[in-house]
């Protein structure tokens, strides 16, 4: 039995296989040669890149033609979609409405003796199970007889109900929660854009900011840090959990001071541009291309400047380099920026910093959210 119950059951679960909660169907492709059974908007067909972003799979990336639609194995509503092959495996929706899947999908009609909510977080629970059951090998499958044979566990169709009703409510608030996350940065992006289109006053970058280059000499321990596109700086060592980076001699890294900015030449077309906001000094590899801002102009209205569309066209315009693109410092100078006056700089970034709090505020919370969910995963099934 599970270790969390609903008051008042207390009988054992039953033993079962995923075969044994409804029909198991694999998807197909219909011929791609043919371009007459895809449209940009028809009926939904899944792929694995569809499903893990909500419960329900309300929309597609791909949309099926009429004809194309007539040659898949079409699924009902609430039909279950997991992913049985390759880096994608365990990805896992629920149909809103008709829908059909490609041939790296397997679907459970569920039948009637089963919740269907149930059946969806049942197997959800047990994926990290099901994967140390799949053999070694380059691609991993689950094979349409092999995910029918999967162990799984239930308890009485009542027991069920509310197990599923449960889940399926939280899963609706934590679909709410990331909706509103989604809503903020598209309102802090709008804002941000809409802030470096006013001034027709432009300067050119290298007339605010000056490369710096301390290197790390005297060997002091601090912390290697690298820049990513979506957390900024970011300890070396959470970065590249499983290997060492860094090199034993630091001594030629550069040292970085609250306030700096740092980017990767070969990344910053990617985003991977931040300003260093910690309290101690840290240090980064020699690649990087470090500098400061003068007193004319805000660090966070700079950082925030690097978001913009505006910004991503004329850099893309200035990457240079046959194997990998990169950004070189001079070029980055030649790039304009609006600059108002440093007192509605200030104002301008406290407006979008409080934004950007109130982002990591729910982002905060709905890990939270998740985290619940993973608990009632474990601790409500088998």
């Amino acid at each position: 039995m599970p270790t969390l119950r609903f008051p008042g059951f207390t009988d054992e679960w039953r033993k079962c296989t995923i075969s044994q909660f409804g029909n198991i169907v694999t998807g197909n492709t219909p011929s791609t040669s043919d371009s007459e059974n895809y449209i940009d908007e028809g009926y939904l067909w899944a792929s694995p890149s569809d499903l893990n972003i909500t419960k329900y799979v309300y929309d597609t990336k791909i949309h099926l033609s009429l004809k194309g639609y007539d040659k898949t194995r079409k699924l009902p509503k609430d039909a279950i979609l997991v992913t049985c092959i390759g880096s994608t495996i365990g990805k896992m929706g629920m149909s809103y409405t008709e829908i059909s899947t490609n041939q790296q999908i397997n679907a459970v009609v569920v039948n009637g003796l089963f919740d269907n909510d149930f059946v969806y977080y049942a197997i959800q629970s047990r994926f990290p199970k099901y994967l140390t059951s799949i053999s070694i090998q380059a691609v991993p499958i689950l094979s349409k007889s092999a995910f029918g044979e999967l162990e799984n566990y239930y308890p009485s169709k009542i027991e069920q109900n509310k197990i599923g009703k449960l889940l399926s409510l939280l899963d609706e608030r934590i679909a709410l929660q990331s909706k509103l996350i989604e809503d903020l940065k598209k309102f802090k992006s709008a804002i941000v854009e809409r802030l470096y289109g006013q001034s027709s006053s432009k300067v050119r970058l290298g007339a605010i900011i000056k490369q710096v280059s301390i290197r790390n000499r005297d060997g002091g321990e601090r912390e290697v840090m690298s820049v990513s596109n979506r957390y900024g700086f970011i300890a070396q060592s959470e970065q590249f959990e499983e290997r060492l980076v860094a090199s034993e001699d630091t001594s030629n890294y550069k040292v970085i001071t609250p306030g700096v900015f740092a980017y990767n030449p070969a990344r910053i077309n990617v985003g991977s541009i931040a300003q260093y906001k910690g309290d101690k000094p840290c240090i980064v590899s020699p690649m990087y291309i470090c500098f400061e801002c003068g007193k004319q102009v805000n660090s966070d209205y700079l950082e925030y400047f690097f978001s913009t569309k505006y910004f991503h066209r004329e850099m893309e315009k200035r990457l240079e380099g046959s194997v990998r693109l990169c950004l070189s410092f001079e070029a980055l100078c030649n790039i304009s920026i609006s600059l108002h006056p440093i007192e509605q700089q200030q104002k301008y970034s406290k407006v979008v910093n409080s934004i950007f709090d109130q982002i990591r505020i729910e982002s905060d919370i709905l890990q939270e959210y998740q985290k619940q969910k993973l608990y009632f995963l474990s601790a409500m099934f088998i």
